[in-house]
């Protein structure tokens, strides 16, 4: 009896030991599905992140969109600019008005001659023929000319203007609608500018301390108008004087 109650204390203890592993197992199995369930989890959790960052994606689309708002926005910053250039359009043409004023005061000089002196080897006087341009009219007694020569420069004003001492240059009309005043107002009018040099001026103008021109010299004149229209005209000697006589006319 002993005998049978130890062996079926002995079953009982391997029925007990079996049980256990099967409960082991089951626990095993239980907990290894747990943590594929988190894995699972964990993976959704993941796939969430991953659309989290799509929406994130989505909201740099929207940022996208703003930049595209910001590129509207410098669509206007240009139409502002256009605004600008209409500004500019407007300044373009107030610069051409005060242009065609300067324009419309213009003087063109048509030829250049100068007058053999006494001693017959130099240039004693030198003329320009000017004439207004189109549609101008200008005053020669408001007139200034820039006289430069090798290391002498001198402005020369009109004789009727002149203060005492002053270089100054004379005018003589050739034709002219109105020879009362020395005024060009038409377009067949034609002047001379007369520029003694090395002597007296008639009026109160003074050119003695302007050098006669010699052969070969050449001299730059810059005639300018009340409204600061420029003309440039250079005049140049020839290499000899020789074939011209006292008072003789040489073209430049």
């Amino acid at each position: 009896m002993s005998g049978r109650t130890s062996a079926g204390d002995d079953g009982t203890d391997e029925s007990e030991s079996t049980a256990d592993r099967t409960l082991q197992r089951r626990d095993l199995v239980t907990t290894i599905g747990g943590i594929a369930g988190i894995s699972v989890l964990a993976g959704c959790s993941s796939g969430s992140d991953g659309d989290g960052s799509r929406d994130d994606a989505g909201g740099d689309g929207s940022d996208g969109d703003a930049t595209n708002d910001d590129a509207a926005d410098g669509e206007t910053a240009s139409s502002d600019g256009s605004g600008s250039d209409d500004g500019g359009s407007g300044t373009t043409g107030d610069t051409g008005d005060e242009a065609g004023v300067q324009t419309a005061n213009t003087v063109e000089v048509l030829s250049t001659a100068g007058t053999v002196g006494a001693d017959g080897e130099s240039i004693g006087e030198v003329r320009l023929t000017v004439s207004p341009a189109t549609g101008a009219s200008v005053d020669l007694t408001e007139l200034t000319v820039q006289f430069l020569v090798t290391d002498t420069l001198a402005y020369l004003v009109h004789t009727t203007v002149a203060a005492g001492g002053e270089t100054a240059f004379e005018t003589e009309a050739i034709t002219a609608a109105d020879t009362s005043n020395d005024v060009m107002s038409e377009d067949g009018d034609q002047y001379d500018i007369v520029i003694p040099l090395g002597a007296n001026v008639s009026g109160d103008g003074d050119n003695s301390g302007l050098a006669p021109l010699v052969a070969g010299e050449s001299a730059e004149l810059t005639i300018t108008t009340s409204t600061g229209s420029e003309t440039i005209v250079t005049v140049q000697v020839p290499n000899s004087l020789e074939e011209y006589s006292s008072g003789a006319t040489v073209t430049f």
